[in-house]
């Protein structure tokens, strides 16, 4: 009755018998504001042991006269059930593992740092009319690695000239 629905299913009395030998009631499906009191003399009354079995539907019948004379009424509010924070700490380990999973990622997939492009130092500078560039089967001009500065080879010797110069 207060389920709304029958505790064991069935077609005829047979199925009905063998779903109550054979499988509980769904106390699931009593109402959450249930009163406390009444909800163990259900689970006592389903028990199949009998050493745990209530008196009879007398007692069951005495114990729910009590609840209804109870000022508080049949329906208090639901009793709080603490329940495990094994979810919460589950899903928080998941959301740190990807976090970290991500960062890691992030740090492998980053572009490569471009090195910074190189000044480009440019001078013009012109052989005096003394000095010419010598015919020779090496290179006759060098720069140096900052760029700064050049050597040459005219006239048979080297000479040395700054870019600031």
């Amino acid at each position: 009755m207060l389920t709304g629905q029958a505790t064991f299913q069935g077609e005829d009395i047979t199925e009905i018998l063998a779903s109550s030998v054979k499988g509980g009631a769904n106390l699931d499906l009593l109402p959450a504001n249930l009163h406390p009191r009444v909800r163990e003399v259900i689970i006592r009354c389903l028990q199949r042991n009998k050493r745990n079995d209530s008196g009879g539907i007398g007692e069951a019948q005495y114990e729910i006269e009590q609840v209804l004379a109870d000022p508080s009424g049949v329906f208090v509010q639901p009793v709080a059930i603490a329940k495990p924070r094994r979810k919460l700490r589950v899903g928080i380990a998941w959301v740190a593992a990807t976090f970290i999973l991500g960062l890691i990622l992030a740090w492998f997939l980053k572009p490569a740092a471009q090195p910074e492009p190189k000044q480009v130092m440019r001078f013009d500078y012109g052989l005096p009319e003394s000095q010419e560039f010598s015919r020779m089967t090496h290179p006759t001009v060098a720069v140096s690695a900052d760029g700064t500065k050049i050597v040459y080879v005219a006239s048979q010797q080297l000479y040395l000239k700054n870019s600031t110069s």
